[in-house]
């Protein structure tokens, strides 16, 4: 099973006006003075068919040239206001004709609306409803990132992703994240409208599910708006700050995999922020693990507005069968093991060479505090798991994490001490969001390090036995796995009656791993400990003994060995 959300480069070319007819200009605000920037011109003919239609530029400018002469009605559209529609002008074959727009200051007011419409299929701009303008502000942000694919040439980062999720979609296991930069202002491209119309959004390419979803063109085409029903849609929880615009398939669409959702604009501004869908007539169990897709928009100084994330979230399935009963069959239903997401995130925008969009994942601070002396924050190692994402942490204990794709990870860390010894990592639940404080992670102690390594002590009020550890490696440094560490240490001296003293002795013997580590539990404190270390295999003569001692208030101790190898 596999996502079929196409995100690749769009080549943006510079666009090509014909020495032809055109009409061009500025466009300004209110005050005829301030210019006025992304401003959607529409020019329509006597047939009220559109005949050009362009953005306006960073002063302003606007150019927009014409199939064939003749007259024409210009329609400037803004986000958040009503249309500034100017009288008929003639325009005749070869000819540029000056026209100024004066934006109108009559804004649109979503406050007022407080009800959920019925539904409008086969929706009309002029048809008065509520609901067909909240779709007509809708359409501006689309048809307003849909030209700047062919007018402006943005420099654009951003990050695609594939992870996988747990069965529940909470905790992220499986995490592949790749960085591309181009110039276009399409970092999301979808499949053609009119494949998404015919063959729906959900496809069988072999034995793989293919799940796709839409760009703005494939919204703001006529296949979409003729085979969905709109509504308004209020929010069921939190702050009325938004309006949704509800869709779902026409009934004609029965034979197709198609989606419903809701596009959601903001109240006060009548921008377009995102659009939530699910797709339609897949089997139950897609729909209850809660397959669908996510699109959010934003619009930057320039006018511009670009898909600035994206993601569609699916189920991977397994069968599973019910017990049989007498007389039944045993029945097979099918259970999601996993949640797959796959989209992107816009890190940066430029125009230019000036930023004017900088996003893209959080931003993931973290502190280390150091509970005691037996472990420096320096050199403690920090890990999402599921994702690529390791930084070592130097003396400060801080560590910063940028542009982490938002969810909820297994986060690792284990220090210096920890790694030669072989101590298993420390881990805990973090929840990565935007805007989220400096998280905190406090080391071990001593005490919690030894008990990880060596289990609990044994009896309380006894005095703990310590830990040595280290790495047996050559004269080049080179660690020598396999190699036999010989540990023993002075137990007891007792004073018999006939004048003998008996001396009892202790020791151990540990095989070091591959990397050459090994770890000695048990080892009394203030008491002196040989050791040295021999290769396994012939061809090298063991180490130099070594002398080593656990003072308190120490309970782990480094002691390198060095195995000399036969010339």
């Amino acid at each position: 099973m596999r996502l079929g959300v196409t995100v690749g480069l769009f080549c943006l070319c510079a666009t090509h006006v014909a020495q032809a007819q055109r009409v061009r200009g500025t466009v300004t605000l209110p005050d005829s003075v301030t210019p006025a920037t992304g401003i959607i011109v529409v020019a329509t003919d006597s047939l009220q068919r559109v005949a050009g239609r362009t953005l306006s530029g960073e002063r302003g400018d606007y150019t927009l040239a014409l199939p064939a002469g003749g007259v024409v009605v210009l329609r400037a559209l803004r986000v958040g206001y009503r249309p500034t529609v100017l009288p008929p002008i003639t325009v005749a074959t070869g000819e540029v004709v000056e026209q100024r727009i004066v934006l109108s200051a009559e804004a649109v007011n979503l406050a007022k609306v407080t009800v959920q419409s019925q539904s409008v299929c086969r929706i009309r701009e002029d048809s008065g409803q509520m609901v067909a303008q909240l779709w007509e502000e809708a359409r501006k942000a689309l048809t307003a990132a849909q030209l700047a694919v062919n007018e402006r040439r943005l420099t654009t980062t951003w990050l695609t992703y594939v992870r996988t999720l747990d069965s529940a979609g909470r905790v992220v296991r499986k995490q592949t994240v790749a960085a591309r930069s181009a110039n276009t202002s399409r970092p999301f491209v979808s499949d053609s409208p009119a494949s998404l119309d015919q063959l729906g959004y959900v496809i069988n390419v072999g034995s793989d599910i293919v799940f796709r979803a839409p760009d703005e063109r494939a919204l703001l085409s006529d296949q979409f708006a003729s085979a969905h029903c709109f509504s308004i849609v209020l929010p069921s929880s939190g702050p009325l700050d938004r309006i949704g615009v509800g869709f779902r398939p026409s009934a004609s669409r029965n034979n197709v995999k198609d989606i419903e959702g809701t596009f959601w604009l903001d109240r006060a501004t009548a921008e377009l922020r995102s659009l939530d869908f699910s797709y339609t007539g897949l089997a139950p169990e897609y729909a209850d693990a809660g397959t669908g897709g996510r699109v959010e928009f934003r619009r930057i100084s320039t006018g511009h507005w670009f898909v600035n994330r994206w993601s569609i979230r699916m189920p991977q399935m397994t069968v599973r069968s019910s017990p049989a009963f007498r007389g039944t069959r045993p029945a097979s239903y099918m259970i999601p093991v996993a949640m797959q997401h796959s989209g992107g995130e816009v890190s940066e925008v430029s125009f230019g060479g000036a930023v004017l969009y900088a996003g893209g994942g959080a931003l993931f601070e973290l502190r280390l505090m150091q509970r005691d002396s037996s472990l420096a924050v320096a050199g403690t190692t920090i890990a999402l798991e599921g994702s690529d994402r390791t930084l070592t942490a130097d003396s400060t204990g801080r560590v910063r994490l940028a542009h982490v794709l938002e969810g909820r990870y297994t986060l690792k860390w284990s220090t210096a001490v920890m790694r030669e010894a072989d101590i298993s990592q420390f881990e805990r639940l973090v929840d990565i969001r935007e805007g989220m404080p400096v998280d905190t992670v406090s080391l071990p102690t001593g005490e919690e390090l030894l008990a990880r390594a060596c289990g609990a002590p044994k009896g309380r009020g006894t005095s703990r036995a310590g830990l040595l550890y280290g790495t047996v490696t050559d004269e080049t440094g080179a660690p020598i796995g396999g190699a036999l560490v010989t540990l023993s240490w002075l137990a007891s001296i007792d004073a018999r009656a006939d004048g003998r003293v008996a001396v009892k002795s202790l020791g151990a013997e540990v095989t070091a791993d591959a990397a050459g580590r090994w770890r000695v539990c048990g080892v009394p404190r203030e008491r002196v400990v040989q050791l040295y270390a021999a290769p396994a295999a012939a061809g090298g003569t063991h180490s130099p003994t070594v002398r080593a001692q656990l003072l308190p208030p120490q309970l782990l101790l480094r002691v390198p060995l060095t195995v000399h190898r036969a010339p």
